[in-house]
C-alpha cells in the first residue's frame, strides 16, 4: 500500500514560521536585556564557547566555524571583546605570520 505524506496547506506553514521568527525575536531580546553590562548576544556566545572548551585557547578560525559565522565577523567580535578585556588574543608561535 503506497501512502502519501501529508501536505501541509502552505498559508498554516507560514504562519508557523511567522511565529516562530516572533519569538525568536522576543526571546532574543530578552536575553540582550538579561546580559550584563554592554556584551551583546554574539559575544555572549564566543564567550559561553570558549567557557565550555575550557583552557586551550582557538584561532579566531575555529571559533568563527564553531559558531558558524564569517571569520571576519568572528574577527570583530573578538575585537570588541578584546578592547573590554574580556578575552586575550594572542599570536600563535607555531604560526609563521608575526
Amino acid at each position: 500500500m503506497i501512502t502519501e505524506e501529508p501536505q501541509i496547506e502552505e498559508p498554516l506553514a507560514f504562519q508557523l514560521f511567522t511565529e516562530i521568527g516572533i519569538i525568536d525575536q522576543l526571546a532574543g531580546h530578552a536575553f540582550e536585556q538579561a546580559l550584563p553590562g554592554a556584551i551583546t548576544r554574539a559575544q555572549f556566545t564566543v564567550l559561553h564557547h570558549l567557557v565550555r572548551r575550557g583552557a586551550g585557547g582557538q584561532s579566531p578560525a575555529q571559533l568563527a566555524d564553531a559558531i558558524q559565522v564569517r571569520r571576519s565577523t568572528m574577527t570583530s567580535t573578538l575585537g570588541r571583546l578584546t578592547r573590554a578585556r574580556l578575552v586575550e588574543v594572542r599570536p600563535d608561535p607555531q604560526d609563521g605570520r608575526g
